[in-house]
């Protein structure tokens, strides 16, 4: 073989040398990018699971409990005009803002309220207002299982009959006596409580009774 056959062949062998290192190479590169990227997503997936499960965690645990429900009659008649609940927060839960939750209502009517106020009572058929009884500081928040805020929700309003006969009616708008209302309140994480609120059989002669 002569002297130029060899230089030839060493050429070439060299060629086929760098050609491999530059595919090895690129194949590392693309290798180090899949990691990078599969890294990336688990750490966005394990972020997201995280916040999934905390969010699944408050729509369970931060809740109010009802510690109590009155309904006040302000007429002669057999019905509920206003319902009182009395609530708390749940063991577990961390701070109820009631100001931002909302009150299914269902009766012979449904309604759903938003809050309304403060140490006042509801005006009207979509408003629910609040009265703190053990906290003034966070009127509306509920930071410790001591506090106790009163929700009260106008019955006369969401079952107001089309006509009354005098101030209050006969019987014809509110809760009325042995009826059931359904009540929700859902916390600002979505958590609901739901309490079914019973009139007693006679009302009339009561100007609160509990439910």
């Amino acid at each position: 073989m002569s002297i130029v056959d060899q230089t030839e062949r060493s050429r070439t062998r060299g060629q086929a040398g760098i050609e491999t290192l530059v595919i090895f190479i690129a194949m590392i590169l693309v290798a180090a990018t899949a990691a990078g990227v599969l890294v990336e997503t688990s750490g966005f997936l394990q972020n997201r699971a995280a916040a999934t499960s905390e969010e699944s965690g408050a729509q369970v645990s931060d809740r109010v409990l009802v510690v109590s429900a009155v309904g006040e009659n302000l007429g002669p008649d057999d019905d509920i005009n206003f319902v009182h609940l009395t609530v708390m927060k749940a063991p577990g839960a961390d701070s109820v803002d009631l100001t931002a939750a909302t009150v299914q209502y269902r009766s012979e009517n449904d309604s759903t309220l938003v809050y309304g106020g403060t140490n006042t009572v509801p005006s009207g058929a979509s408003t629910f207002t609040i009265e703190s009884l053990t906290d003034d500081s966070s009127p509306g928040v509920l930071d410790s299982g001591e506090e106790r805020t009163r929700v009260t929700i106008n019955a006369t309003a969401i079952d107001a009959a089309p006509s009354v006969d005098d101030a209050w009616g006969s019987n014809t708008y509110g809760l009325l006596a042995g009826e059931t209302a359904t009540i929700e309140l859902v916390a600002p994480s979505g958590a609901t409580t739901t309490y079914v609120a019973t009139a007693p059989p006679t009302i009339s002669d009561r100007t609160a009774v509990h439910l």
